[in-house]
């Protein structure tokens, strides 16, 4: 995610010099990094199974990672003279809760800067290339092309053997 979110600040960077204001690569690499970390609260794991925790079943990871990274600002607000500013805080804030886009997805709220829909992209990317790389991994249909009842609910082509 870092890498995919590092590539798309800089080739969008270098697309629109103009931006206003311009495209921040610090924040949206930050997101990449970030944009899971309620997982950490999210997630209770087990060596054989997901189980999710009672905070992870009721808010969800998007709202527990904005709660983690309020929470580290907080503190380190508390230990130095430079606090986060609160517009560099609220942007990651809007990192973490608007990744996912949709709210049928959990999202709260789409994308609503730069640096967000980035972060939104790369890892629908990541997401959705890791399902396509499973299917052709593991379909079981003989044939150039996958079947298409499958988590994507298309068809994939593998090419011909030869």
């Amino acid at each position: 995610m870092a890498r995919t979110c590092i590539y798309f600040a800089d080739k969008y960077a270098e697309y629109y010099p103009d931006m206003r204001p311009p495209l921040d690569k610090s924040m949206t690499v930050a997101g990449g990094i970030l944009h899971d970390i309620g997982k950490l609260r999210e997630i209770d794991a087990q060596p054989v199974e997901t189980v999710y925790t009672p905070a992870g079943e009721l808010i969800g990871h998007m709202l527990l990672g904005r709660d983690i990274v309020r929470e580290a600002a907080t503190a380190a607000a508390a230990n130095t003279d430079t606090p986060l500013p609160p517009d560099m805080l609220l942007r990651l804030e809007h990192l973490i809760i608007a990744h996912q886009r949709l709210p049928e997805w959990g999202s709260p709220k789409p994308p609503m800067t730069p640096e967000a829909m980035l972060v939104h992209y790369a890892d629908d990317l990541d997401a959705k290339f890791h399902i396509m790389v499973n299917i052709l991994n593991t379909d079981t249909k003989q044939g150039p092309v996958t079947a298409e009842k499958n988590l994507m609910r298309q068809k994939f082509y593998r090419g011909v053997e030869g």
